[in-house]
């Protein structure tokens, strides 16, 4: 029987433009990249059942531990896309300690949704600020490795090497 293995990721820094938001940002939420499904309802068939149709559009939101102007400036048009890095690092726990430290990058292009999203003030704590974006773009990196790769603009969709796309590209003579 193989020893357990548990991955730890529990922190990470914001990058926009090469600059560094390190402590600003409270919490990042990765887009999702999820498949777009159609129910199918067919005579011989005991059940309906779903398929794939495309790709739900992605979404994600930076909150933020206070307002920040250079943050406002930097990310507040939602006509200029933005190139984001989320960077953390990955750690590989067993019953002898910590046996691996492994950096993830997740690259991305969004658009900022709003100039100034809400904010929120509360008696005798920071305001919270929640910047949301749309993402055509995602990249996710294990240890320099691409995990995952999805380009909106371009048909692009990597599941580590492997390309999800190449043969509905090829159908439509891209």
């Amino acid at each position: 029987m193989g020893q357990v293995q548990i991955n730890n990721l529990y922190n990470a820094n914001v990058y926009a433009a090469g600059n560094s938001f390190l402590g600003k940002a409270e919490e990042v939420t990765l887009p999702a990249i999820k498949a777009k499904v159609r129910d199918v309802k067919a005579l011989g068939l005991i059940t309906d059942t779903e398929l794939i149709s495309g790709m739900e559009k992605m979404t994600g939101k930076i909150k933020w531990n206070s307002i920040y102007p250079e943050v406002l400036q930097q990310l507040g048009s939602p006509f200029v896309t933005q190139q984001i890095q989320m960077r953390s690092s990955l750690e590989t726990w067993d019953s002898s300690g910590r046996t691996a430290e492994l950096p993830v990058v997740a690259y991305m292009d969004v658009r900022f949704k709003d100039s100034l999203s809400a904010i929120t003030i509360k008696q005798n704590d920071n305001p919270d600020q929640e910047s949301e974006f749309s993402c055509t773009y995602m990249r996710l990196e294990v240890d320099g490795n691409t995990v995952m790769e999805f380009d909106a603009m371009n048909n692009v969709y990597f599941i580590a090497e492997e390309d999800q796309l190449v043969n509905w590209r090829n159908n439509l003579g891209q």
